[in-house]
């Protein structure tokens, strides 16, 4: 074995009461001369039996190799039955890293194929989810396991009918409760299919003892009739959703997508209205020590108490870390033009080909960056605090006939 590894073992072989009294090490205490100054020998460590060596050393083996797991959902089965057959090493496990392999889409024209593409996959993920969660729900409520998922397709890359078309659903209905996860993470790799964000939400409940939960999804489709359903199916779970009650992190990530020049990003506010799914997303977290958000943002995400309330802060009252990172920033009821070329802008408002209207991306950012300090200055709870923009070249917010009520 490697230097490391039995290092590793030995350090996590649990120590003895009875090894440190051992009559040996009294008998070298009485014949060394305790009056002597030049000879102070140290405790000599004791070597239980073999038998007591054998069993310490498995449980070191348990403890190290089962701390951390990476496994697919392939091997579902096998880890399952090595759990069953030496239960220690469901209180030795602290993290556990599944990658959801789903069925590659077949590439197809036929409306017909691309639904029954759809509905496979959503069944195959729901399907290996729930073989995971039955397998964790046996395990002792008081285990304490960090829950990491990724989703990922036979070949390693996503067909155009999933990138353009869907987004993996859940049936949460069919899912057990688990109790000993008290971590969830489920990340998102740019080869990864696409999922619902609704549905880890509703993944979520079904953890009753989570303490944290980092979320990691790409935006609902700029196509307008499923990104309206798709965004109105969010608000509508975060405006009565409930985490459990020992959720204090947490941590979501809605990457915009990769919109080219000239394409606009379809808004589902009107003019002057505070966007339900941010004011539904502030409520949500009003419990949170610690909470991080990525993505698009609108100022409805920060809390403007109206005049009858006066001084009252209702909300994130437990709040001392906030980071907000924005990619993008439009208020409420805009739309956005994004330009990669810098030269190519220049030239379209030298023609007067930019849209009457436009104004400069700093102008679209200032509502948002206002709220912010004004949450600032209420919240004297709040220790730590970042928002960070990262815009791209140009940014224009447009209004006009052009919109698209929601």
């Amino acid at each position: 074995m490697a230097d490391k590894l039995l290092d590793n073992i030995l350090g996590r072989i649990p120590a003895r009461e009875s090894d440190i009294r051992n009559e040996e090490l009294w008998e070298l205490q009485n014949w060394t001369d305790v009056n002597s100054e030049e000879f102070d020998p140290e405790t000599p460590r004791l070597r239980p039996d073999f038998a007591a060596v054998c069993r310490k050393s498995q449980l070191g083996i348990e403890r190290a190799a089962f701390h951390s797991l990476r496994i697919t959902s392939d091997d579902l089965e096998p880890v399952r039955d090595a759990f069953k057959r030496c239960p220690n090493r469901q209180t030795s496990l602290r993290e556990l890293h599944v990658d959801i392999v789903t069925p590659e889409y077949r590439h197809s024209s036929g409306p017909s194929a691309i639904v029954e593409n759809m509905a496979h996959c959503d069944i195959a993920h729901t399907e290996i989810l729930r073989e995971l969660m039955l397998m964790l729900s046996e395990w002792p409520d008081d285990t304490r396991v960090s829950l990491s998922i990724s989703l990922t397709d036979r070949h390693n890359r996503q067909s155009k009918n999933s990138e353009l078309h869907h987004f993996n659903v859940v049936n949460s209905q069919l899912l057990p409760i688990v109790p000993c996860v008290r971590g969830l993470k489920f990340s998102f790799l740019h080869w990864s299919p696409r999922r619902n964000v609704d549905g880890d939400f509703l993944l979520m409940q079904k953890f009753p003892n989570l303490e944290s939960f980092d979320l990691n999804a790409r935006e609902f489709p700029f196509f307008i009739k499923p990104r309206r359903e798709m965004r109105k199916s969010l608000i509508n779970t975060l405006s009565s959703y409930q985490f459990p009650t020992s959720a204090r992190h947490g941590k979501l990530i809605i990457s915009p997508n990769e919109y080219g020049p000239f394409q606009q990003l379809p808004q589902m506010t009107k003019d002057g209205e505070s966007d339900p799914l941010f004011v539904s997303l502030r409520r949500a977290i009003d419990g949170f020590s610690e909470f991080e958000y990525g993505g698009h943002l609108s100022s409805s995400f920060f809390w403007s108490p109206p005049p009858s309330l006066g001084d009252a802060v209702p909300y994130w009252q437990n709040m001392t870390k906030l980071k907000v990172d924005c990619d993008m920033v439009s208020p409420s009821g805009e739309w956005y033009l994004k330009h990669y070329n810098t030269r190519i802008v220049e030239f379209l408002a030298s023609t007067g080909r930019i849209v009457p209207g436009a104004i400069r991306e700093g102008d679209a950012e200032e509502p948002v960056w206002t709220a912010y300090v004004s949450e600032l200055e209420r919240r004297r709870n709040i220790e730590r605090s970042f928002l960070e923009n990262d815009p791209p070249d140009w940014q224009y917010s447009v209004s006009g006939d052009d919109k698209v009520a929601a």
